[in-house]
Parts: structure tokens; C-alpha cells; sequence
């Protein structure tokens, strides 16, 4: 399992989560947490307490991913939701993660085929019994993720 984020020429509204197992098993659980910069400078309206510039933690709940699988998903697909939701009735109504101030992939939580339980950061892969974040408040809801199979797969014959 592995992420990273694409940033073709530096275009917020292209930019790319990518997310990759490339075992021939399929995981479970799996939850990307992002950390999301929001803006720079004065109060946020949504949060009139909160400072912009301050780093919040996202997560993206996956539940599951496919064997020998790519799945990307693109900013502008992906919305920031706050549990309990608010009053906003329609999706289109949400924060795009495209216009927050900044955004990384800090951790993704998964479980492999045999139970076990992992926690992948840009720097190492560690073995972990539960998820990184524990009370989930912040969500990140997506649509038209794209899947296509994963390059270099375990167990591939080529």
C-alpha cells in the first residue's frame, strides 16, 4: 500500500490523490488522513474562533481496497464535511478540498488480508492496531474516484 499526491503544474483544480495496493489481496479499513492547511490569514467564516493557517486533520474513509489496484481522486471531487453535519442540504454545497490554502497525505491506516493492521507515512511502513485518528469529526467525501490496475503487483508474472 502506498499514496502519493500529483501536482501537474501546480494547478490546484488538477490536483491528484493517488492511492495504490499492490498486493493480490485485498485491505480493508482503510482511512487517508490529510492534513489541511486553511488559508492564511483572518478568521475562517465557517469557524469564526479558529485562525486561518491553523493545520486540521481530514480523514478520507475508504473502507476497502480492491487486489492490484490504482484509485485516484481528484481535489475538486473531494469535499470537507464536519460531523454533526451542518445545515448545508446539497454536496455542491461543501468546501472543495482544491480551495483550501494547502493539503498533504500525512498517514494511511489499513488492514491487510490476514487482520493485521499497518500505518503507512511518507518516511515508513509500521505495524498498528488502530486507526490514527480516533474520534472522526472531520470527513473527506469524494465521487468519480477512477480505479485502474496497479503497475509492478505482487504476485504479477511479468
Amino acid at each position: 500500500m502506498t499514496f502519493w499526491v500529483e501536482h501537474p503544474a501546480g494547478r490546484r483544480e488538477n490536483v491528484k490523490l493517488h492511492v495504490v495496493n499492490r498486493s493480490p489481496d485485498p485491505v480493508s479499513e482503510v482511512q487517508v488522513v490529510l492534513r489541511v492547511l486553511r488559508g492564511s490569514a483572518g478568521a475562517d467564516a465557517e469557524h469564526p474562533l479558529r485562525e486561518r493557517g491553523e493545520e486540521e486533520l481530514w480523514v478520507l474513509p475508504l473502507a476497502s481496497l480492491g487486489p492490484c489496484a490504482e484509485t485516484v481522486y481528484l481535489a475538486p471531487n473531494m469535499r470537507l464535511e464536519v460531523v454533526p453535519r451542518n445545515d448545508r442540504k446539497s454536496l455542491d454545497e461543501w468546501p472543495k478540498l482544491s480551495d483550501q490554502g494547502f493539503w498533504r497525505v500525512g498517514s494511511m491506516y489499513f488492514v491487510d488480508s490476514s487482520g493485521k493492521g499497518w500505518i503507512r507515512t511518507a518516511e515508513a511502513l509500521d505495524e498498528r492496531s488502530s486507526p490514527p485518528v480516533d474520534l472522526v469529526t472531520h470527513i473527506i467525501y469524494w465521487d468519480d474516484e477512477q480505479v485502474d490496475k496497479a503497475d509492478h503487483c505482487e504476485g504479477d508474472s511479468r
